[in-house]
């Protein structure tokens, strides 16, 4: 990765070296006194699909369950919906650590987290479209519409809902 103008590696799956990168970095700034604010995009879920075996072990008999015989549309697409969705879990995993990292280190009450996507889906609309038209790179609204949910405790009531 680039990282200061110059390229370093790094060890470790792409979304989980963010999330780690990221909390030691806010660990240095709480450290220091400093308030900070973190931008925190990651490459997932996107393609190419690859995710860690235990993510897609522990989706696919989900998917197998919830979704029989779905996707149809060409022969990869189930492995590719697992894939997919298994990227999904590994980020809200790492949210899941994110939020302990906060609360741990006394930031929590403090702090707005704010979780978006960018675009509408590539996968979505071939097994759960919910009533949307389109797909990413389309005008219609499965192309665009993504979800977005803010967090601060104390500040936004839980279970609050704009449209």
């Amino acid at each position: 990765y680039w990282h200061k103008s110059e390229r370093r590696e790094f060890r470790g799956y792409t979304t989980d070296v963010f999330f780690r990168e990221a909390m030691a970095w806010m660990d240095r700034e709480h450290a220091a006194g400093r308030p900070f604010f973190c931008y925190l995009p990651t490459a997932a879920p996107h393609g190419p699909l690859n995710v860690p075996q235990k993510y897609r072990d522990a989706v696919r008999p989900r998917v197998e369950a919830a979704l029989p015989g779905q996707p149809k549309k060409g022969a990869g697409a189930r492995e590719g919906l697992v894939r997919f969705l298994a990227m999904i879990e590994n980020i809200d995993e790492n949210l899941g650590k994110l939020e302990e990292f906060l609360e741990r280190k006394g930031l929590r009450e403090n702090t707005v987290m704010i979780y978006l996507t960018d675009n509408g889906s590539t996968m979505g609309q071939n097994y759960y479209p919910a009533g949307m038209r389109g797909a990413k790179v389309t005008l219609w609204e499965g192309g665009h519409r993504e979800p977005s949910i803010a967090y601060w405790p104390g500040r936004i009531r839980p279970q609050q809902v704009s449209r």
